[in-house]
Parts: C-alpha cells; structure tokens; sequence
C-alpha cells in the first residue's frame, strides 16, 4: 500500500498545487514498465501492464477520479486516440487507489474512450517512482518506458509518432 505521506502528496499535487520546481514537466528515459499488474474496470482477470500495452505504441494516463487535472489529460488523451484511430496506439487509463464502483461511478454509464484499469495499490506508479498525478507514461512496441510528464504536449505527441513511424520489431520464431 502506499504511505500517508505518498498520499499527501498524491493529494496535493493534483491539480497543478504543487511545486512544479521539483518535478521535471517531462522526463525521458528508457526503462521496463513495472512488474505490476492491472485490472479492466469491466471486470476479469488483473494483467501485468507490460502484456497489457506488448507489441503496441502505447500512452499510459495515470489518474484518479477526485483530480481534476486528470479530466483536462484525459480529454487531450481522448483527441490524441481519434486523432491516431488508425495506428497501433494503445491508450490505457490506470486509475490508482480506488475501487472498481468508485471509478464506475465516475464514468456514470457514460463509455470511456479509451480502456480503463484499475490499479488500487499504486503498483503502476510506485514501479515508476511517479508520486504526483497525473502521470502520463510512453511506453515503445517493446515495453519500454520512454517518457514520463505530467501532460500532453507537443514533445510528447512527436515522440508518439516516432515511435508509430519506427517499424515494429518481427516477432521472434519459437524455439525448436
């Protein structure tokens, strides 16, 4: 579970309250998505985020309901997938902390654009050392993470397609 402290500072960050002068708007790197498994909101099986997203160019939102600078990435998020409807973009929501009523609530029967997981331990953003939300994560065909920030912006957007242009690896043969 995440500590009080990380929940303060969950609580505080949201929404722009912060000190931004701590935390970079965008950091690239190049590092596995965490050992951490997901669950749909509509129910079934939790995945490892890494099966989730393999083989795909995808852009991972970390959010929760009660953060309203959430709903602003979320609906840049939702332009960026109509925008890229024909690619192999994957945009996955992780919603951390909360339960599956709380979040299906928020959605209030309306359909989210995008598929929507459930992380209720934080696993996601405690295996990326992301304590502010929102985070949104680029992640490459191989599951790698490219770039974490607290927005979509141009930067992020030109990396997306980058990684959309480059050709995907061929899948390697089984073994004999």
């Amino acid at each position: 579970m995440l500590g009080l402290a990380a929940v303060s500072a969950l609580l505080v960050s949201c929404g722009g309250s912060s000190s931004k002068a701590s935390a970079p708007e965008a950091q690239m790197m190049a590092r596995p998505l965490p050992a951490a498994s997901i669950a749909p909101l509509e129910g079934g099986a939790a995945r490892p985020v890494a099966e989730v997203t393999r083989g795909k160019v995808a852009v991972i939102d970390i959010w929760a309901t009660w953060c309203g600078a959430c709903k602003n990435v979320a609906a840049t998020l939702e332009l960026l997938a109509d925008a890229r409807k024909h690619t192999d973009l994957l945009i996955v929501g992780v919603d951390v902390g909360e339960d599956r009523e709380t979040v299906a609530r928020y959605f209030d029967g309306k359909q989210p654009r995008y598929p929507i997981y459930l992380d209720p331990d934080f696993a996601v953003a405690n295996g990326l050392s992301q304590t502010e939300l929102p985070a949104v994560v680029v992640v490459d065909r191989t599951g790698t993470v490219r770039l974490v920030g607290r927005k979509v912006d141009k930067a992020m957007v030109k990396l997306v397609d980058e990684l959309l242009a480059a050709p995907a690896a061929a899948p390697t043969p089984p073994s004999p």
